[in-house]
């Protein structure tokens, strides 16, 4: 469960997206809508993964642009 001194530190409201998944109650789920949930998780890691990846690059791009100057 993702505390409210996360959620400051991460600049989510506490009715962001988010911070409602973290605090939902999952026992109140079926075992099969769980598995539904931890795999559209997963392709939101992957998604996140990629935005990382591309301003990573963005980064890099940028860093060897200035040290040509």
């Amino acid at each position: 469960m993702l505390d409210f001194d996360l959620e400051e530190e991460m600049g989510l409201s506490k009715d962001a997206a988010l911070a409602v998944l973290l605090r939902e109650d999952l026992e109140v789920h079926s075992a099969e809508v769980l598995k539904m949930r931890i795999s559209l998780l997963q392709d939101e890691i992957k998604r996140t993964e990629e935005a990382i990846a591309l301003k990573s690059d963005a980064q890099k791009r940028a860093e060897d642009f200035f040290k040509k100057i």
